[in-house]
């Protein structure tokens, strides 16, 4: 397997070689060329070596709750990342680490948009855990349900480039042969209380989320 450095290295010189200096366009790519040959290093190996994944814990162990799938998958279709789920251990297991107590969904996509769903995923989890700590569990979760719906009612998501779909398909593919998609089930909790849920709603509304943008462009609310 082809080691990271040597990676960064290509992506570096095929860079350089947009270069508007011709002559240090034309080494660079030389020098890319080389080392993709040398190393037997594939155009799609490139593309494959652009995808990364983050995990983001869940508040449980081994099941979804509705409101928090629907708004971690949210945010991984506005930022173009596919979303996986791994089970939690539940309680305290000897050889398993901490960080695997809980379950958590995985953003799998380019390197850039997995970080910016990650941290967005994160925020937006941290603002509804503070705003319904106080509640009672079904009244949290109805909350919660509004509170995600209002979040959607203000986000427009845009398919992802063709190119970039088929490589970052290609990895799961190749990578999660036995991992199960994030998805509801029987067991994920649903709203109960119109109030509350209308109550988050509204809440929810007030919140936007922004869109990655090429750059050279301004940064825009998915408004």
């Amino acid at each position: 397997m082809v080691s990271e450095k040597i990676m960064e290295r290509i992506q570096k010189c095929l860079a350089l070689s947009r270069s508007s200096n011709a002559a240090e366009a034309g080494v660079a790519l030389a020098m890319a060329q080389r080392l993709m040959e040398e190393h037997k290093v594939t155009t799609l190996d490139l593309r494959f070596s652009e995808v990364t994944e983050v995990e983001v814990k869940s508040t449980l162990p081994k099941r979804m709750p509705g409101w928090e799938l629907r708004l971690v998958r949210l945010v991984g279709d506005v930022f173009h990342c596919k979303l996986m789920w791994r089970p939690g251990a539940g309680n305290s297991r000897p050889g398993i680490p901490h960080k695997y107590y809980a379950g958590a969904y995985i953003f799998i996509g380019l390197k850039t948009q997995v970080q910016i769903a990650e941290y967005t995923a994160n925020v937006l989890l941290r603002q509804l855990r503070r705003e319904t700590k106080d509640m009672r569990q079904l009244e949290r979760n109805s909350y919660s349900e509004g509170w995600v719906a209002g979040v959607a009612g203000h986000v427009r998501t845009f398919a992802a480039p063709p190119e970039q779909e088929a490589v970052v398909s290609n990895y799961l593919d190749k990578t999660y042969t036995n991992r199960e998609p994030a998805k509801l089930s029987s067991q994920s909790f649903g709203s109960t209380g119109l109030q509350e849920f209308s109550q988050g709603h509204q809440a929810g509304s007030q919140v936007r989320l922004l869109r990655p943008v090429a750059e050279g462009e301004d940064q825009r609310q998915l408004a």
